[in-house]
């Protein structure tokens, strides 16, 4: 199964995959945090400090990110990407599930969802350095509380 599928709907094997993909992505979350203990002696956890660590991490190390994959870093947005899911599952609560046009996001109720996929591969894009985990999870709970709409507005 493509990873890169998780974050673009507009592929036809899409409709093919399973309805609930949330065992997965605790895996990769999971993964990350178990590379990153035994690789940087880092410990993550499903909270805040976390958020704003990866965030850091990102910022330090997109350009080396960047060139080791040849802009190829789908593995890495979908590694992160549900370990920030996982987060926001965890502190603010909501689901997995998959939107009408195939993109995975954490949905708090039929209208409200946020889509870490989305953001983390923004954050590796040509303008990454705007694109912040820590805003991004902090807002999910605005998004939660019906505050702020999926669209950034209020």
């Amino acid at each position: 199964m493509p990873r890169q599928q998780w974050r673009s709907g507009h592929d036809a094997k899409l409709r093919a995959m399973p309805k609930d993909l949330s065992d997965e992505f605790k895996r990769h979350a999971r993964f990350l945090i178990d590379t990153f203990s035994r690789e940087l002696g880092v410990t993550l956890r499903y909270d805040a400090e976390s958020v704003e660590y990866l965030d850091g991490y990102i910022a330090r190390n997109r350009a080396g990110i960047r060139k080791k994959t040849d802009g190829r870093y789908g593995g890495v947005v979908d590694t992160i990407g549900s370990f920030l899911g996982e987060c926001i599952i965890a502190n603010y609560g909501g689901q997995w599930k998959q939107s009408a046009t195939g993109a995975w996001g954490i949905y708090f109720d039929a209208k409200s969802a946020v889509f870490p996929f989305v953001k983390v591969g923004k954050a590796f894009g040509p303008e990454g350095e705007f694109d912040s985990l820590a805003s991004f999870y902090s807002l999910s709970k605005l998004v939660r509380d019906g505050k702020l709409d999926q669209d950034g507005s209020s």
